[in-house]
């Protein structure tokens, strides 16, 4: 559900450092259908609805979401090619929704958490 995130949040907190290595590479997909990505940021908003130093350097990095969104529609064309675009819009859309429910999961029961997110098991009693 994000433990590397929160890994990473509280190993810079500690004096790590991160360390740029230019001949680096990491490959790092997802197949996710767009039901999936839902799942996933519902988990994420869940995450950082629950650590409240995850929600503090979440806001710090606000905006990015957005410079994505710009770097993605240009990749696929934008008004060029409307239904790529019209994917990754939708896309998006998932992933917000999903997140800002994650962050509002109180409001949704049990039954429902479970429904929206990726890791069920999460909600067991």
């Amino acid at each position: 559900m994000g433990e590397d995130m929160a890994v990473a949040l509280r190993l810079l907190q500690r004096g790590y450092a991160r360390f740029y290595a230019a001949d680096a590479c990491a490959i790092h997909s997802h197949g996710y259908s767009m039901r999936e990505e839902f799942k996933r940021y519902f988990d994420i908003g869940t995450l950082m609805s629950l650590d409240a130093e995850l929600s503090r350097a979440r806001v710090a990095a606000s905006g990015e979401g957005l410079r994505f969104l710009g770097g993605e529609l240009a990749r696929v064309g934008g008004v060029k090619r409307p239904f790529a675009a019209s994917s990754v819009l939708l896309r998006t859309a998932a992933k917000f929704v999903g997140f800002s429910f994650g962050q509002r999961y109180r409001l949704f029961p049990r039954s429902v958490r479970r429904q929206m997110s990726m890791h069920s098991y999460f909600w067991r009693a």
